[in-house]
């Protein structure tokens, strides 16, 4: 039986994007799987046949990452591993590096985005030349859209050989029985935040400056209007309760925190604001679309895959804030609008980014390509 080696270091990203392949390979194959425990606040639960290796590697890079790759070497070779899939920039890197020094023969990573998009100068060429050093020691590569794909063929990486994007994009789609419109989920969280008669706004991810969320802020103050609020969802990176003091707004601004539940604030929300300035895709803005949300997202490479611009929702250019607020008034202002884009988005979703549907497409790819 072959042993197939998953590397990631945040659980979160895990349990979001990959578990369900650990567990599908689980059946076929010896599956271990390497992660850091405590990014979780609780253990990933996996069936018994997939054995779970803990190591505390951190997120960012840093000189303990040089201990983590001889670590890897060592108990690759240890274990004798037929096959390594990584996702993540980081670890993907480490982990590839460390499996071609181990003459693993199939080393597979899931590109979910480049950091460097946006860079300029020194920063971009260094981290645009690790990203091609981790596509060469990589055997297969999966891109999680057909637009990062297109990206980075004019970027002058060889994706001809071994490079995949399944069907229209999304590493893992979604469960649509899952995320839909829930009427009682709906009234019970408008109802707990007292904005029954609000028009929500509604952002769910991490909050961090890369998403966007300075953008989204400064929007909605310029807009300033007793009768919309927003709503932002997900874990904190920066400090957001100090930010949204700043503004005059804040009374009209609410953090609801972290949430394992986040299609009941779907649910409850208007319109999905995600203004990000770099993706992969964006799993969120299908979520929100599932839940028959109109998007107002930006005009990037992954989004342009998950949105469809004046259907299921409005493309605007990153920084705008001039078509970002008449992107929201547009919205706010037009009930039956929101309501077209909505039942367009879920059939979109529906047709294009079911969690069978694509799952079928990625295990079908990783079957044939470990076999």
């Amino acid at each position: 039986m072959k042993k197939v080696l998953f590397v990631g270091n945040v659980g979160l990203v895990i349990n979001s994007f990959i578990k369900d392949y650990i567990i599908e390979l689980g059946k076929t194959y010896d599956v271990y799987l390497l992660y850091n425990h405590n990014t979780e606040p609780r253990p990933l639960i996996f069936p018994d046949n997939i054995k779970l290796i803990h190591y505390e590697i951190e997120r960012k890079l840093n000189v303990s990452d040089i201990l983590f790759l001889f670590f890897l070497v060592k108990y690759i070779r240890k274990n004798k591993f037929d096959v390594t899939i990584s996702i993540t920039p980081k670890v993907g890197f480490l982990a590839n590096l460390a499996s071609f020094f181990s003459g693993v023969p199939v080393r597979i990573h899931f590109f979910t985005g480049q950091i460097w998009i946006n860079l300029s100068g020194y920063k971009r060429v260094i981290l645009k030349m690790l990203d091609k050093l981790l596509f060469s020691l990589t055997s297969h590569r999966f891109v999680d859209s057909p637009t990062q794909l297109s990206f980075l063929r004019s970027e002058g990486f060889q994706v001809q050989l071994n490079t995949y994007t399944v069907e229209y994009g999304s590493i893992c789609g979604i469960d649509t029985t899952r995320f839909y419109r829930n009427y009682t989920f709906r009234e019970s969280i408008r109802s707990n935040y007292n904005f029954s008669d609000k028009i929500v706004l509604l952002y769910v991810g991490r909050l961090d400056a890369e998403k966007g969320l300075k953008d989204l802020l400064e929007a909605f103050e310029i807009i300033n209007r007793d009768d919309v609020c927003l709503l932002l969802v997900g874990p904190d990176e920066m400090n957001i309760n100090k930010t949204i003091e700043k503004y005059k707004s804040s009374e009209r601004i609410i953090y609801a925190g972290m949430t394992k539940q986040p299609e009941m604030f779907f649910s409850a929300g208007d319109i999905f604001c995600y203004v990000s300035y770099r993706e992969g895709f964006g799993l969120s803005v299908i979520e929100a679309s599932a839940c028959q949300l109109p998007v107002i997202g930006t005009d990037i490479v992954g989004l342009r895959d998950a949105i469809s611009h004046d259907v299921t929702g409005i493309l605007v250019e990153p920084q705008n804030y001039i078509q970002l607020i008449n992107a929201i008034t547009l919205l706010v202002d037009n009930e039956d609008l929101r309501s077209t884009m909505g039942e367009k988005g879920r059939l979109h979703v529906l047709e294009r980014f079911s969690k069978d549907f694509v799952q079928r497409g990625y295990i079908s790819l990783l079957k044939k390509i470990i076999s």
